[in-house]
């Protein structure tokens, strides 16, 4: 339990909201195989993903400064989604 959490359970038992120790938190791993299936289905998804994008944005293929803005803010947009916290 880190610092904060030990002030808060010290706060609620003060406010007697709770009665006797805190509990243990322990950090949930998730098993191998769940980890194996999301990383074979995200790149199943990024792959009918690009599928979709590309024949919907085809016309783009024509015209190079549409091409630029279009490819600008998806690298923009995959840049903040790298910045967002890890999950899974």
């Amino acid at each position: 339990m880190n610092r904060s959490t030990e002030q808060l359970w010290a706060t609620l038992l003060q406010a007697n909201v709770v009665k006797g120790p805190a509990p243990a938190t322990d950090k949930l791993a998730s098993p191998w195989y769940l980890k194996v299936l999301l990383a074979f289905f995200g790149w199943l998804s990024a792959l009918f993903l690009l599928g979709f994008i590309g024949v919907g944005l085809q016309f783009l293929i024509r015209d190079s400064a549409a091409l630029l803005i279009v490819g600008g803010a998806m690298i923009g947009g995959a840049l903040f989604l790298l910045r967002t916290p890890k999950n899974e």
